[in-house]
């Protein structure tokens, strides 16, 4: 740099430059990190870390797992994006998940995207991924989540998965596994059930419909659980439906309660007028189909939904 910008740079003070690297991606940072030994001071700072994402790209440096050991500690809420399009070897994703097992960290929140390009990725790489997660959430000294969103993964989450997840985060907070998966939904009721017993601080929830029971919505009007506050549901194989007396006892026990409702392409129309009702306190309304929307949309404008979000 030149003298006059190499002063200017020099009488930054080091919490201001910190502020600004938190604000950079991984590769930059640690492009930062190597300028000079006040930069890497200010780098280093916690809360430069605090919010991370690992993008693809980053993932595709060779020496990625080692730039990212010093600082792991640091992370409180961490973001991991797999784009198979761009020719990154899986590997180096499950390498992240590995380092979260075996190391020593804070993380407490936890967003784990995976961009689904077709049956070839499930079959070669989703298994080895999810199999890295697995180990993660079976070592409970190494992870107390409070935030997990699994909301983009193709991953098939079963059962015994979920309940591991829970046990192994008992201080769970927000739980979003609507996840949209390439093959049949295994989850259950009861799973959901024991998720909410084992996390009594569960106040936001993304779930499917078929996954909503009677026993679900009576662990949510217990007396002793916390505010429920946010309740995101994706309505796709649907084979019963929650009587209107359960929504009106939840948001009379949670009065602070929002709910979401997305629509898979091929619920037909006659299904949503079911679910659709004024006692459901929605404020986000998604339609994914791609056909004939004229009588969802006179319908829904003919209810009372206060002043929900509309999406098609």
């Amino acid at each position: 740099m030149s003298t006059p910008a190499q002063d200017f740079w020099n009488g930054v003070p080091e919490e201001i430059l910190a502020h600004i690297f938190s604000y950079l991606p991984f590769e930059d940072r640690h492009m930062a990190f190597k300028v000079c030994q006040r930069w890497a001071k200010a780098i280093s700072v916690h809360y430069v870390w605090k919010f991370t994402e690992i993008s693809t790209e980053d993932m595709s440096e060779p020496c990625m797992q080692k730039q990212l050991q010093p600082f792991l500690f640091h992370m409180k809420h961490l973001k991991i994006v797999l784009d198979p399009y761009l020719g990154v070897c899986p590997r180096n994703f499950t390498q992240i998940l590995n380092m979260l097992t075996w190391q020593s960290h804070e993380v407490q929140a936890l967003c784990i995207v995976v961009v689904c390009c077709g049956e070839g990725l499930f079959f070669s790489s989703c298994p080895d991924i999810l199999q890295s997660f697995r180990r993660l959430c079976d070592n409970p000294h190494k992870i107390d989540l409070q935030y997990l969103d699994l909301r983009e993964t193709p991953f098939t989450l079963d059962n015994r998965l979920v309940r591991l997840i829970a046990t192994s985060s008992p201080n769970l907070h927000t739980l979003l596994i609507h996840n949209h998966p390439v093959r049949i939904i295994t989850l259950r009721p009861e799973t959901i059930a024991e998720v909410l017993r084992v996390c009594p601080k569960l106040s936001a929830l993304g779930v499917y419909y078929a996954m909503l029971s009677e026993e679900v919505f009576r662990e949510l009007l217990k007396p002793s659980r916390g505010p429920s506050r946010f309740l995101d549901i994706f309505c796709e194989d649907m084979h019963h439906y929650i009587p209107e007396r359960l929504w009106f006892a939840l948001t009379e026990r949670h009065s602070q309660l929002r709910v979401g409702l997305e629509f898979a392409p091929l619920v037909p129309v006659w299904r949503t007028y079911r679910i659709l009702t004024p006692s459901i306190p929605v404020t986000d309304l998604q339609f994914s189909c791609r056909t004939y929307m004229v009588p969802q949309l006179r319908f829904v404008l003919q209810q009372d939904f206060g002043e929900a979000g509309l999406f098609f």
